[in-house]
């Protein structure tokens, strides 16, 4: 009997959160963020390694 009230209080909470929309905005926000982070890491590191190899080939050829 007890076991079955926790179930169906669980249940009930689970149900709850799956159709609230609170925090919503939040998940969204947090969501666009990461994906403009990354965007912006994989630029800077592509913009590195060309200015990495135009500096690198300048200077080897200066040897």
């Amino acid at each position: 009997m007890g076991g079955e009230r926790i179930a169906e209080q669980v249940s009930k909470s689970l149900r709850r959160l799956r159709d609230s929309d609170h925090g919503q905005d939040l998940l969204e926000y947090a969501f666009l963020a990461s994906l403009i982070s990354l965007f912006a890491v994989g630029a800077v590191t592509l913009l590195g390694q060309l200015i990495d190899q135009v500096f690198w080939q300048n200077v080897a050829a200066s040897l």
